[in-house]
């Protein structure tokens, strides 16, 4: 955050202190400029204002902390190709599935992280080293889908699962719900109805 505040700042600073050393000259007294008087004749300054765009379309990691084993210049290429392509198709855009989905739905299947009730989204940012942002970005963007969503869908599975199992002929149907990742079995009939359309006590007598 440092790195991207001195890029922002520094370039302004010096534009602002070469102008009112320009304007003192011109006026033989200290003028404070801002103004475009450091762009007169001299192009070479617009150059200052492509300083932090350029340096986050090299550096995303910088904003993301992506890590990408591509060097610079295949990113660059890749990411003019989807924008390319994106123009061509009238406008609508389409997003590639990503590594950060893959590693997300990995692992939400292996670890089953949403058994625990507390469970949100900064812990899967934490547990596979993917920035909020992006992680936030998975299920929005490319599942189509908002997190507690997604998160109530796998632990209505797990429940379902336990049920085709016979839990219920020694388990109660709140003991159920705690052990799928809510927190009352209120949230958990409200979810289950969602998916299903019925409640855990009708699809139990529908289904087995």
């Amino acid at each position: 955050m440092m790195i991207i505040l001195a890029i922002c700042i520094i370039p302004a600073v010096l534009l602002v202190a070469y102008s009112s050393y320009k304007a003192s000259i011109n006026a033989n007294e200290f003028t404070f400029a801002y103004a475009n008087i450091a762009f007169k004749n001299n192009s070479y300054f617009y150059l200052f204002t492509l300083i932090m765009p350029i340096s986050f379309f090299l550096s995303p990691s910088m904003l993301y902390g992506e890590s990408d084993s591509r060097n610079k210049l295949d990113r660059i290429y890749n990411d003019l190709k989807i924008l390319l392509s994106s123009e061509n198709g009238g406008g609508q855009k389409t997003i590639p599935k990503s590594d950060d989905l893959n590693r997300i739905i990995f692992f939400m299947e292996d670890s089953k992280p949403y058994l625990k009730n507390n469970f949100s989204l900064h812990d899967i940012s934490r547990a596979i080293n993917i920035p909020h942002v992006r992680v936030t970005n998975c299920f929005n963007k490319q599942l189509k889908i908002s997190f507690p969503i997604y998160r109530n869908r796998l632990r209505v599975q797990y429940a379902t699962s336990m049920l085709r199992d016979g839990a219920h002929l020694h388990m109660s149907i709140e003991g159920i719900a705690m052990k799928s990742g809510f927190k009352s079995a209120s949230t958990f009939y409200l979810a289950f109805k969602a998916e299903y359309g019925v409640t855990p006590i009708d699809w139990i007598k529908e289904n087995l």
